[in-house]
């Protein structure tokens, strides 16, 4: 079964820096190198199943970023509710200097 997952940011206060998302993926999958973003690059390290989704920089003028990409669950365990850990974005505000961490909580198996 074939899953995509897309990740979204919003953003208008001040230009970014620096910005990556990440998340550890869970089970027996198979990264199908299906990926598709408005900004940045997204990149997979399959020894640690981790996804990975970095922009450079992020001007407020443009308001909205996405990332989308797709796995294959090849093989799902009966006691497996978790597809993917909680996603975690970090940046750096460019004109307070300041660092930035949000979390989004665990993607659960549709």
């Amino acid at each position: 079964e074939n899953i995509s997952i897309q990740w979204n940011m919003n953003h208008s206060f001040h230009n970014l820096a620096a910005v990556k998302v990440t998340a550890n993926l869970f089970g027996t999958i198979v990264w199908l190198d299906q990926k598709d973003t408005s900004h940045g690059t997204v990149q997979y390290d399959a020894a640690r199943k981790s996804v990975e989704w970095t922009i450079p920089a992020f001007a407020a003028t443009e308001g909205v970023a996405s990332a989308s990409f797709t796995i294959k669950l090849d093989q799902q365990n009966p006691t497996q509710t978790a597809l993917m850990s909680e996603t975690v974005l970090t940046a750096t505000d460019d004109t307070l200097k300041r660092s930035i961490i949000r979390r989004a909580p665990e993607l659960k198996i549709p």
